[in-house]
């Protein structure tokens, strides 16, 4: 019986109890579920309600709220960033 992205996901989170799903994580999940593209990926993230680095999360488009509240956290962290890595 094949398991679901969603409940290997799960299974991810509970084994390894990130403090955060950081960026590396999530390159790593890529992979680990592949294949998932970025955006189902966040999706399926978003969805457990485990907190989230903000490059991580992404911009939410659910509604008007969190898309702009993404966006404004979106736009602290590439302030507050490294400038090479912009």
């Amino acid at each position: 019986m094949r398991v679901s992205k969603k409940a290997r996901l799960q299974s991810w989170l509970r084994d390894k109890a990130p403090e955060e799903v950081t960026e590396a994580h999530f390159t790593g999940l890529l992979v680990d579920l592949a294949p998932v593209t970025e955006s189902n990926l966040r999706r399926m993230l978003r969805d457990t309600g485990y907190p989230l680095q903000t490059i991580v999360r992404g911009v939410d488009q659910s509604s008007l709220h969190a898309l702009r509240e993404t966006l404004l956290a979106l736009a602290r962290a590439y302030e507050a960033g490294d400038r090479r890595a912009r």
